[in-house]
């Protein structure tokens, strides 16, 4: 969350290398992301794909100490026979590991490294609850967060495959109901579709108030969709890219409704069942009732949630054993290892499109469809991370190398995940002994990304949102002037029964502001009690509770 709080005041997508920083007013909540969920993407490990890395350029990060000789193998249940070279490095981070966790503050971990025949390393460090002191195991289940995105984006075309859905179809053929407020454009749902909603182009703001982030109460799927209908589109459909929970939900929740199926019954008969990840769910029932199950934590919330209503978004509770799984059947295009062979579960045409759709708003932000896509060792690689309700994980995976690495984490304190899976990797790869440095050898000339095979990406038009909000606002009058007074104080966003921060609204000569941690921004007023700032984030008073960009406010 922080990123796209960050962007509400600045314009400035922070901390993702990989971004265009854009102009724009100052930051608004800096703490918000490290309290919020379904964080996104994880920002790239590497350089941006446009200026590919040298081999061995990586350094090694502070928090995670090096050693000069690897140690001797230690012998770890799920841990393959590989190469001595390879076995040694992971012989050198067993050893590192308590430390490591100990200096990250984060109680519990769970790794895995595959290639396309088997796991070579898969283990359990720390403990599943700091508390209660239980050990966590490759078994050991954990919040994915908003590596859920991807598993959704792959039933989603699966549907499509298969007739139950049309991705360039409006999503009010679907949900005819279904209403989405917008100051750019009548009936937003008239022209959204599911591709809009996989690609975040549609405009949604990141959370809708009941069942999100920031709602303390209890809440379903169904409520948490409905309260979409409350939010504000940041730009007209299709003329921007705007990271968001409530398009993939939204999505998600189009194929419950098409197949009759709860949403969780769903992925797991269409997704998870053939990919045969057997421990994993996005349903909160048979979570609960996992023992071995990994407990969120974060220093600003002791007490967090297990449920996650939105569920398409980061909804699903996995392990590194069956996340194995999930690198395996990317790496392997589609085909999944079965005790009976090898056996195809989703065409690689599909697999291809969730790393590169034909978008070229996306393929300029380096981001597929629930993953991001980089280049390293003259070849490319596809990842995807989630962060929230108190956990942090990451994967990444080469295809052209066949080798990926899944790290789990029960803390939201700390960035270890994409460090720890970019610098495992690393080691392996640049290992001259590995297979995997041999595979790199034997590219010639630096391998193209997904997108710059040959076909053709769609363009879009970027819409200019402050030029569109100055035309839309009228010019304010001495009547409205008085009237902003009302709006004017201290207000409190609560989280899960604490304060996670304040906004303070003030007016500031002719213009009505936002405040949060001592940065401001200029807010205008489209109509009677609806502003929004130049970055398309919405402020509202018109509803029964005042919102912004779709989080409740408590006035002090």
């Amino acid at each position: 969350m922080i990123k796209q709080l960050k962007w509400a005041l600045t314009g400035k997508f922070a901390p993702d290398k990989k971004r265009k920083t854009m102009t724009g007013l100052s930051v608004l909540l800096i703490l918000a992301f490290l309290l919020g969920g379904c964080g996104g993407v994880t920002p790239n490990p590497t350089e941006n794909i446009l200026s590919p890395t040298p081999v061995s350029s990586t350094p090694v990060p502070n928090s995670i100490p090096a050693v000069s000789k690897p140690t001797q193998a230690l012998p770890t249940p799920g841990l393959a026979p590989a190469s001595r070279s390879e076995s040694a490095i992971f012989s050198k981070y067993q050893a590192l590991m308590p430390g490591i966790l100990k200096d990250n503050n984060i109680p519990g971990l769970a790794i895995a490294v595959v290639d396309e025949n088997q796991v070579l390393w898969a283990e359990g460090f720390g403990y599943t609850d700091s508390e209660y002191k239980t050990p966590v195991d490759a078994q050991t289940i954990f919040s994915m967060q908003s590596i859920s995105k991807s598993f959704t984006s792959i039933a989603v075309l699966l549907a499509a495959q298969d007739g139950l859905v049309d991705l360039d179809k409006p999503i009010s053929a679907y949900l005819p109901g279904f209403h989405i407020n917008s100051i750019f454009e009548e009936h937003p749902e008239q022209k959204i579709t599911l591709k809009y909603l996989l690609s975040h182009t549609a405009g949604f703001t990141h959370d809708a108030p009941v069942g999100s982030n920031y709602d303390n109460t209890p809440a379903t799927f169904e409520d948490h969709i409905k309260s979409i209908s409350q939010t504000w589109l940041k730009f007209p459909v299709g003329q921007g890219y705007s990271y968001s929970n409530l398009g993939i939900d939204l999505a998600g929740y189009i194929l419950q409704v098409r197949s009759g199926l709860p949403f969780e019954q769903y992925m797991q008969e269409k997704v998870l069942g053939p990919l045969g990840m057997s421990a994993s769910s996005f349903g909160i029932s048979p979570i609960a009732q996992v023992a071995n199950r990994a407990v969120g934590h974060s220093a600003a919330s002791p007490k967090i949630p297990v449920d996650v209503p939105m569920l398409g978004a980061g909804g699903l509770y996995s392990n590194a054993t069956d996340m194995a799984k999930y690198l395996q059947f990317f790496i392997n295009k589609g085909v999944v290892n079965t005790a009976n062979g090898p056996k195809r579960v989703m065409p690689e045409s599909l697999l291809d499109t969730i790393c590169a759709p034909p978008s070229m708003l996306l393929r300029q932000q380096g981001t597929g469809w629930g993953v991001f896509v980089g280049r390293k060792f003259n070849t490319y690689y596809i990842g995807s991370g989630g962060g929230g309700f108190g956990f942090l994980d990451d994967y990444l995976f080469y295809p052209e190398l066949k080798i990926g690495i899944v790290t789990l984490t029960n803390s939201a304190d700390h960035s270890l995940q994409v460090k720890l899976s970019a610098q495992i990797l690393d080691e392996i790869i640049n290992d001259p002994g590995s297979l995997y440095h041999q595979r790199m050898l034997q590219l010639t000339g630096q391998s193209l990304v997904p997108w710059e095979q040959p076909g053709e990406a769609v363009s879009q038009q970027t819409a200019d949102v402050p030029t569109l909000l100055q035309k839309l606002a009228p010019v304010p009058t001495d009547q409205d002037k008085l009237r902003w007074k009302e709006y004017t104080g201290t207000y409190l966003v609560n989280r899960w029964g604490q304060l996670a921060f304040t906004v303070t609204i003030a007016v500031n000569g002719d213009q009505l502001s936002i405040e949060s941690m001592g940065k401001t921004a200029k807010l205008l007023e489209i109509r009677p009690g609806l502003f929004f700032m130049e970055t398309g984030e919405a402020l509202d008073f018109t509803g029964p509770v005042p919102l912004v960009m779709g989080i409740r406010l408590v006035k002090q």
